[in-house]
């Protein structure tokens, strides 16, 4: 499986409130994934959208806040 980290420098204050102890439990793991997968910081080929001109994974149907 080809994973690709994006770091997306407007989700810093998101990730940095973050208990980092989460990552401890399986649940919590699965949880920062998701949320991770959905903010397009982390690609594969299980990722539906394409990769905009500005880095950001862009989705069908949404629209690209810049």
């Amino acid at each position: 499986m080809d994973i690709v980290l994006r770091i997306q420098q407007r989700l810093d204050s998101k990730w940095v409130k973050t208990d980092l102890q989460r990552l401890l439990d399986s649940d919590g793991l699965t949880q920062l994934w998701n949320e991770m997968v959905r903010d397009g910081e982390i690609t594969g080929s299980f990722s539906d959208g394409l990769l905009n001109a500005a880095g950001i994974t862009s989705r069908r149907g949404k629209a690209i806040e810049l």
